[in-house]
């Protein structure tokens, strides 16, 4: 997201009203010896506070009418920033929620088959009335092997079922996060104010 600070110079008249272009002149430090004469003979007392706050106040409405065209080309290129980044976590959420989807039923399958491998009570009993010793280790072996198998693979199906809530809420968090991010927030502040008394 663009984030831009606008400094402008202004200056207006004791009726609020804007002298145009005479900002650049004041503003030259080449000028300063040459049109400005600082010294202590201005009247504190002949300052009307009030009338200062409205001038502020019309600086400030001034200011703003200036940088309403700056604000709507900021505000356009974050829209455009925005679009570019959602459609972006969206591609990205999606290619992760689908291969781990593709691993989910990938794992259903494998259990399934795991499962339907398992040996009935029937067969179970058969194989430990076995009187060769051997091949009744070897086949419990082999029964052991394929519920080690089962209980890895629902392990794992457990944990990409959990992986799947949380992309989804990451997801989410991030949408909430980066519509928070494009409200556009523009502050106009008075950084400073000075009093120019013209003098002949």
């Amino acid at each position: 997201y663009i984030i831009e600070n606008q400094i402008l110079p202004i200056v207006i008249d004791k009726n609020g009203i804007e002298i145009k272009n005479f900002e650049n002149l004041l503003l030259n430090i080449e000028n300063y010896q040459k049109i400005f004469r600082f010294d202590s003979d201005l009247d504190i007392g002949s300052v009307n506070y009030e009338s200062i706050q409205h001038l502020q106040q019309q600086a400030k409405k001034l200011i703003k009418s200036k940088t309403s065209i700056w604000k709507r080309e900021v505000k356009k290129l974050n829209d455009t920033i925005f679009s570019r980044e959602t459609d972006k976590k969206k591609k990205i959420y999606e290619h992760n929620r689908q291969v781990l989807n593709l691993k989910v039923d990938s794992l259903r399958v494998r259990l399934e088959r795991k499962k339907s491998n398992r040996l009935t009570n029937r067969q179970r009993q058969n194989i430990r009335n076995l009187r060769d010793e051997s091949k009744k280790q070897e086949r419990i072996q082999v029964i052991e092997k394929l519920e080690e198998d089962i209980r890895y693979i629902e392990k794992d199906l457990k944990i990409s079922y959990k992986k799947l809530d949380d992309l989804a809420f990451e997801h989410e968090d991030n949408k909430n996060e980066m519509n928070r991010r494009n409200l556009a927030k523009f502050y106009t502040k008075i950084l400073s104010f000075a009093i120019v008394r013209i003098v002949d």
